[in-house]
């Protein structure tokens, strides 16, 4: 009963948040080791308990071993509070960044639209100055000249979600801006089945990571992303990039190419399709590189992709 109550309640989250499979395939090496230390000192026979002072620091001996197996398990626990706060604040971080980044873009939009609207007034001059004279075949040139830079480009609208149409608008100008060919497809319904900040980083994670590829490459490149929702309770996101060369793989997990160790944008995107009882896969082929991921917030157990 002692042992119940924590396992239960204070320990139940390292089973839901925690990502550590090869933790979990050498647990039980701890509480076997300690059995097998007790079988080996039991004694053979009941009165050897009474030999000597054996009944006394037979007892002792269990509980000493017994502590450090307790000290093992605060151990781990202590660490694995560390890894997911740290992890958390990772994720908090880069939607941080996400923000700061549509702010960049609102933030250049509103000057491009103020600037437009200055030169609006000159182009208006212009035009009552040919009115006056009724020179309509001046007021047709002059329109046509001018009609490819009256106003910036027009936004598009990718999906009636405003977060994500903005996140999607951003990369899709940024990859534009280095020269990369990106298609979008997006058929989502409202509202969307997970919370929007965590959405919105699973998906800036996904394609700042596919255009950072494309980058690195020569020649032409190109990103095919794909939203569809196709019930309430069911999303599919797919990021297919260009990628000549096969990504480098660490215990199962994609290698950064910013840093030494596994990368951080990767397994965020596992943590939040784990957390809604989906599935994040990544495979390379034939110069391709496939990012699919499943999330189901209202099923039990993980999909395969």
């Amino acid at each position: 009963m002692a042992v119940w109550y924590p396992a239960t309640h204070a320990a139940r989250w390292l089973l839901d948040d925690l990502e550590t499979p090869h933790t979990w395939y050498v647990f039980w090496i701890f509480p076997t080791a300690f059995w097998i230390t007790n079988h080996l000192i039991r004694p053979r026979y009941y009165s050897t308990l009474y030999t000597n002072r054996v009944m006394q620091f037979y007892p002792i001996l269990n509980l000493l071993l017994l502590g450090i197996l307790l000290c093992f398990y605060l151990m781990f626990y202590l660490m694995a509070r560390g890894l997911t706060k740290n992890m958390r604040l990772m994720q908090e971080n880069e939607f941080l960044q996400l923000q700061s980044a549509q702010y960049r873009t609102l933030q250049r939009t509103i000057d491009e639209t103020r600037m437009a609207r200055h030169d609006l007034r000159h182009h208006f001059t212009v035009l009552s100055g040919y009115a006056s004279n009724n020179d309509m075949e001046a007021i047709r040139e002059y329109l046509s000249s001018w009609q490819t830079s009256l106003l910036p480009e027009a936004v598009c609208s990718y999906c009636k979600n405003p977060a994500v149409n903005n996140v999607l608008g951003y990369f899709s100008r940024l990859a534009k801006d280095n020269g990369i060919s990106i298609d979008i497809s997006a058929k989502l319904q409202e509202p969307l089945i997970i919370p929007e900040p965590e959405f919105c980083v699973l998906l800036s994670n996904l394609l700042e990571n596919a255009i950072e590829a494309c980058q690195r490459q020569a020649g032409s490149s190109q990103i095919h992303v794909r939203l569809l929702q196709t019930c309430p309770s069911l999303l599919s996101l797919t990021v297919d990039n260009t990628c000549p060369e096969p990504p480098k793989w660490q215990n199962n997990s994609l290698h950064s190419s910013k840093h030494n160790g596994t990368g951080i944008g990767t397994r965020s995107v596992k943590n939040i399709a784990a957390r809604y009882h989906g599935d994040a896969r990544f495979e390379w082929k034939n110069g391709m590189f496939y990012v699919s991921v499943l999330l189901n917030p209202q099923g039990e157990d993980s999909f395969e992709a």
